[in-house]
């Protein structure tokens, strides 16, 4: 029992959410956002409805307190509200094709429960969902009858389509224009039931979706007056001829093919305004910092993969631009091959440095009372021309602190070091004088070396992996963003090989049907193959077209 102020409050709440999902399906909305609002108004509605979907505005009243009483006037707008609930519900679970069976039975009561007539549009509605209904039906109960499955979804009993408990003169004429338009649907199914699995189409679900989004915008205008004697333009079409006219332009094949390209282009439409404002994520841009503060990802779709193949700090990538690399023009330019390897030595420097450091933090954490040893101090110093005096201070003061000490050596300044090694061990143990004439000696080594290096490298060194950016600091260049394959074409004769070996396993076995049609589809991998079988599936279901061999898809083993 609940009171009467929590039940207004109530359903006030789930009105309102009601009509946010009726504007989400007018503006084609993505699925997501529908389903969020739908599942908001779901919980709201909990303490009212329980698990049913749809409740009756008599039921919702008993469920007060027995000292609540409602006036006349109160109960007008407690219909009001759930005749608002129930056709978001309604529009939601047809647009979503969740509860369709539920919603075709629930039509009258439900959708356009407060009309006596009911104009083109809402029986053309009536009309498709019941023909998606049948078209589901013969795709799926392939051994069944499809008079019997006709007569199910068109029968002649009028309580099969639950007018409503109240008869009144005022329902007739809505109930006679339902009831003729069954009779003229069901002869004309009946009398075609050889062909309803070849030349005829019906049951598309765009169809249904494009009549359901103009009945939507219709309720929520504001030349709608929610009463049941309504005066519209285009009339209520009553005679025989005027309902056949709209029963022959639902079966025919270019009014079908107009309605399905409408659809399809709103939906498209909708599509790439979504990757449109996603877009800007997909690739690295390497023109300026400025340009990629203002691209921003809004949730992890198309933008995902290009973030997981950086390595840098998130906070870093805003600043990353990549350098490109300069080769001299003239090999025998001088200052122009100095200059490039200049720049060469000052990433290489700066990425030591990072690494040195991290190595003595290393170092002084493992052990606390040792003093941190800089390069120059252990004897890997960048310059060339260091004199005697200094090596041997730097020894004396390596000596000092201890010969355990040890340095972990980049791997890329292997090939520098060997060439520095040998001076900075024997001034460890030696004098100034014997320092001096190591140094002579070695250096001359090392002019010899390098001489023979410039000979031997002739290709050009690999790119490099990090880049000096505006701040001075070293990041590495993020990998380009992975290039997806070229799509490979399905041919009418692929299809008809995927379509028959279906027919002949009767599931769902993709190497098997690869196997049987390799001249065929052994280009394709079996993963391709089981996409294009569902994709397939949803396409025919679009257009209401028969699923023929498709149709173990679904259903495996169904014959």
């Amino acid at each position: 029992m609940v009171t009467k102020a929590f039940l207004f409050k109530t359903l006030e709440k789930c009105a309102g959410q009601a009509e946010k999902i009726l504007k989400s399906i007018v503006k084609n909305s993505q699925k997501s956002k529908m389903k969020y609002l739908y599942k908001k108004l779901k919980n709201s509605k909990q303490t009212l409805y329980g698990n049913t979907l749809f409740r009756n505005t008599s039921s919702l009243i008993g469920e007060l307190k027995r000292s609540e009483t409602i006036s006349e006037e109160e109960k007008g707008e407690i219909e009001q509200l759930v005749a608002q609930i129930d056709l978001a519900l309604f529009a939601y679970n047809v647009y979503r094709f969740k509860e369709d069976k539920t919603c075709s039975q629930a039509f009258f009561q439900r959708a356009v429960s407060p009309f006596n007539k009911y104009t083109k549009n809402e029986i053309r509605l009536f009309l498709s969902l019941r023909l998606y209904l049948l078209r589901q039906a013969m795709n799926t109960k392939k051994n069944a009858n499809i008079l019997d499955l006709i007569k199910e979804q068109f029968s002649k009993e009028p309580s099969t389509y639950h007018f409503g408990d109240t008869e009144s003169s005022e329902k007739e004429a809505g109930k006679r224009q339902i009831m003729t338009t069954v009779d003229i649907v069901s002869g004309f199914l009946c009398s075609n039931v050889d062909n309803l699995n070849d030349n005829i189409r019906f049951g598309s679900s765009l169809m249904v979706r494009k009549f359901l989004k103009a009945f939507v915008q219709y309720r929520l205008s504001e030349n709608f007056s929610g009463e049941a004697d309504r005066e519209i333009e285009e009339g209520f079409p009553e005679t025989e001829d005027e309902l056949k006219a709209l029963v022959d332009e639902i079966f025919n094949t270019e009014f079908i093919d107009k309605i399905n390209e409408e659809a399809e282009a709103e939906t498209n439409g909708n599509n790439d305004d979504e990757e449109n404002s996603n877009g800007s994520d997909e690739e690295y841009t390497v023109e300026s910092s400025n340009s990629d503060e203002e691209s921003d990802s809004e949730h992890g779709g198309s933008g995902s993969d290009s973030d997981k193949s950086s390595t840098a700090p998130s906070s870093n990538k805003k600043d990353e631009t990549k350098i490109p690399r300069v080769l001299p023009v003239n090999e025998d330019d001088e200052e122009d091959q100095l200059t490039e390897e200049t720049e060469e030595e000052a990433t290489t420097r700066s990425i030591h440095q990072t690494r040195a450091s991290a190595s003595r933090r290393r170092i002084t954490d493992e052990q606390p009372g040792a003093r941190t040893v800089t390069a120059e101090e252990a004897g890997f110093s960048d310059d060339a021309g260091v004199s005697s005096t200094r090596r041997s201070s730097n020894a004396s003061t390596a000596n000092t602190s201890g010969s355990q000490r040890r340095r972990r050596l980049p791997r890329s300044s292997a090939q520098s070091s060997k060439k520095r090694k040998a001076p900075g061990n024997r001034g460890r143990g030696s004098s100034a004088s014997d320092s001096n004439a190591d140094n002579s000696s070695v250096d001359g080594e090392e002019t010899d070396e390098e001489e023979d290096e410039e000979e031997e490298e002739e290709a050009p060194p690999p790119p490099p992996k990090y880049h000096i950016c505006d701040d001075g600091r070293a990041r590495r260049i993020p990998p380009l963003p992975k290039i997806r394959e070229k799509a490979q074409r399905w041919t009418p004769e692929d299809v008809q090989a995927l379509e028959e070996g279906l027919r002949v396993i009767k599931r769902r076995g993709w190497k098997e049907i690869q196997t049987m049609f390799e001249d065929k589809l052994g280009s394709f991998k079996t993963t391709q193959i089981k996409d294009k079988a569902v994709n397939e599936v949803k396409r025919r279901q679009k257009l209401g077209l028969p699923l023929e061999g498709f149709r173990f898809v679904i259903n495996p083993r169904d014959e």
